[in-house]
């Protein structure tokens, strides 16, 4: 006979309130989070993606160009490329990675239903997600990591999944195949989650069960591996496989040139101490249960663990990268509510809530977080492609113009720390090939940020004399006329049709004597040292392209606004 005493009324009415509480949170949490990923302050990476694809449509992968990283979850983003415009695109690009997030919080929350299928207020395991500030703050960004986690988060589904139907380990496999075509830095849970099915199958139905339980896993995974050689390489795929297995060295070779990362490994700590509490307190729960515990839970137990102290040991801690451990971290809020109710210190649903409050502290945060906007991004940006005629090329070192070509050759136009480390050691040698091959794409445009300021000693050398400061972010083509001399020399460097304007922006209706030729209000110049003469004027007078709409004050003062401030710290 059972003792267990019968559900009353009260106890479902409790219930059902508790539910409601967690999903109030939880939706709470939801809108905060996709108001973010419209508004939040883009980070350098994300222009990146763009820009390699417009790089990309100009090559024959893996024939005339080499990429350095896997480009499936790249190319997934193209979708993106739909929108009008720059501002568009980036804002369709950061609407994909909310929705490829969604789709992983679901598959968190599947895997979740799986390890505890009787369990209540299973949103309790999103709620913990969100609370996590790397994860609320960059899971949506424009990244080839956020569609890579999507795809593993499946493939731990299926695992998980995998005693039902051994098709599933295939399925698994396939997934994992295609996280790890994402970026290459999903071998860290492709080696987890095979570890964690290996030991999990050996201690569950012996060392031959594990053995060909692995081999199904490994055979999926490959399939879609050399599908994509074969796809991309054809008849030589083996030269596709050869790049993507060694293309992240020479990613490695320029990590030297990064200090200080370890700052971010801290900053994850400190500013999520309860909800790592939380679910270290919930994983080392389930650890002492270890050996009452089943296949499915010790597989998510292996591969929380084993992705977990990876990714705290990566060489390169971005705060992005601890998305992928916090995501599976949350999944073990569960056992720790049930632990507490077992030790009758809280009924269950008491235990739930408690929970829930704790991982709603991290709301002030998360509200504070909307100021974070990239309004001064996007102002730039509007201006910039307006003045950015289809076919005009432009440089920042960045790429945030990304529906116009970036001057300079891929991927040497990405002027990240090892990048300006290399042209400067270049540049110590005689070799000014990096420089010249930006000068050579005529570039229209200067967007000036912290890279380029970085640079400025060089940068300064290179738009001398051809380029005018136009607002406080943007150098355009052009010239101030020198009002003491004759003629003012003109260092051209991008062709095209040229007039006066005047300090406030507005066209003048004078004359332009170009290199001794007789004066005309629009004169066409090609690139190269041209001698201009302009009308006698009290005010300054600027040359800058005919079509400029320029509206505000000419040869703005003062220091350069920083477009990427705190992206990692605020």
């Amino acid at each position: 006979m059972s003792s267990r005493r019968p559900v009353e009324p009260k106890d479902t009415e409790r219930s059902t309130l508790v539910s409601s509480t967690v999903a109030a949170v939880w939706g709470l949490m939801l809108v905060l989070f996709a108001f973010v990923s419209w508004q939040a302050r883009f980070v350098m990476d994300e222009f990146n993606l763009f820009q390699g694809l417009r790089s990309f449509s100009k090559h024959t992968l893996y024939q005339t160009l080499d990429p350095i990283k896997t480009v499936f979850g790249t190319e997934l983003f193209r979708i993106a490329n739909l929108a009008s415009g720059s501002v568009g695109i980036m804002r369709a690009g950061r609407m994909l990675g909310l929705c490829a997030t969604l789709a992983t919080m679901a598959a968190i929350l599947l895997i979740s239903r799986e390890l505890w299928p009787h369990a209540r207020h299973r949103l309790l395991v999103l709620v913990s997600a969100l609370s996590y500030s790397n994860l609320f703050e960059g899971a949506f960004s424009i990244r080839t990591d956020t569609v890579a986690l999507t795809f593993a988060a499946g493939s731990l589904l299926f695992l998980v999944r995998s005693r039902r139907r051994r098709s599933h380990l295939v399925v698994s496999g396939s997934l994992m195949g295609l996280s790890f075509l994402c970026t290459q830095k999903a071998v860290y849970l492709l080696a987890a989650y095979f570890i964690a099915l290996v030991v999990a199958t050996w201690l569950d139905s012996g060392w031959r069960r594990a053995l060909q339980d692995s081999l199904l896993f490994a055979g999926g995974w490959l399939a879609v591996f050399v599908g994509y050689a074969i796809y991309f390489g054809g008849t030589h795929g083996w030269r596709v496989i050869t790049m993507v297995l060694l293309g992240p060295r020479f990613v490695l070779e320029g990590t030297a040139a990064f200090s200080g990362l370890g700052m971010f490994i801290y900053q994850t700590l400190t500013r999520n101490l309860i909800p790592y509490a939380i679910s270290l307190a919930g994983l080392g729960i389930a650890l002492a249960r270890w050996k009452s515990a089943g296949f499915s839970i010790r597989v998510a137990l292996i591969a929380t663990v084993i992705v977990t102290i990876l990714i705290f040991h990566h060489d390169q801690p971005w705060p992005y990268v601890f998305v992928w451990p916090q995501m599976l971290l949350s999944l073990w809020v569960i056992p720790l509510a049930d632990w507490v109710a077992e030790r009758r210190w809280l009924a269950r649903d008491q235990a739930v809530l408690a929970l829930t409050f704790l991982a709603a502290l991290s709301l002030p945060r998360q509200v504070r977080y909307l100021n974070h906007t990239n309004a001064e991004q996007i102002s730039v940006m509007v201006q910039a492609e307006n003045l950015l005629e289809p076919g005009s090329t432009y440089f920042d070192g960045i790429g945030m113009i990304v529906d116009r070509d970036i001057a300079g050759d891929y991927p040497g136009w990405w002027w990240d720390t090892p990048t300006i480390a290399r042209i400067r050691a270049a540049l110590r040698s005689g070799n000014v090939s990096a420089l010249q091959s930006v000068m050579d794409d005529h570039p229209k445009l200067w967007i000036l940020n912290y890279r380029i300021l970085i640079m400025s000693d060089v940068v300064q050398r290179m738009v001398a004399g051809g380029y005018v400061r136009i607002s406080p972010n943007l150098l355009l083509s052009g010239v101030e006329l020198n009002p003491g001399a004759p003629e003012t020399p003109f260092a051209c460097h991008w062709a095209g049709r040229y007039r006066l304007f005047n300090r406030h922006g507005g066209a003048v209706a004078g004359p332009v004597g170009l290199d001794g030729l007789a004066p005309a209000e629009v004169v066409s110049i090609s690139p190269g040292l041209h001698r201009v003469r302009g009308p006698q004027s009290k005010e300054p007078l600027f040359l800058l392209p005919a079509d400029t709409p320029v509206r505000n004050p000419l040869a703005p003062q003062g220091p350069v606004p920083d477009l990427f401030a705190e992206v990692y710290t605020y």
